[in-house]
């Protein structure tokens, strides 16, 4: 039964040390754990439901596939694209993604 509990111990100190590292990490003014989506990442990432590539919205922090109608959220600069994560969006939260026509400047065609 001893072998049990020097597993255990050596988890709990661990998880302790795990713990106290977490809170440095939270509270030290020099770690900047809240960051930004880098754009530049786009040109590697695509949908993994449809392969093609995504647009980044900076209001929701989101990456949005226009086509499906769906989007990653981005937490802590990482985006998140495990398909099942993904969001529908709703109508009223689509952008609106029409282009200008060339031969009418007020006219737009969505795509």
């Amino acid at each position: 039964m001893a072998a049990p509990m020097k597993v255990c111990s050596s988890l709990v100190g661990e998880v302790t040390c795990l713990l106290k590292w977490q809170r440095h990490v939270l509270f030290s003014s020099s770690v900047n754990i809240f960051q930004d989506f880098d754009e530049a990442m786009l040109q590697y990432i695509a949908c993994p439901l449809s392969k093609k590539p995504l647009r980044y919205s900076k209001v929701t922090n989101e990456l949005v596939n226009d086509e499906l109608g769906i989007t990653y959220k981005i937490v802590n600069g990482i985006p998140n694209l495990l398909p099942q994560e993904a969001h529908k969006v709703d109508a009223s939260e689509k952008v609106n993604t029409s282009k200008t026509d060339s031969k009418d400047p007020l006219h737009t065609t969505q795509e």
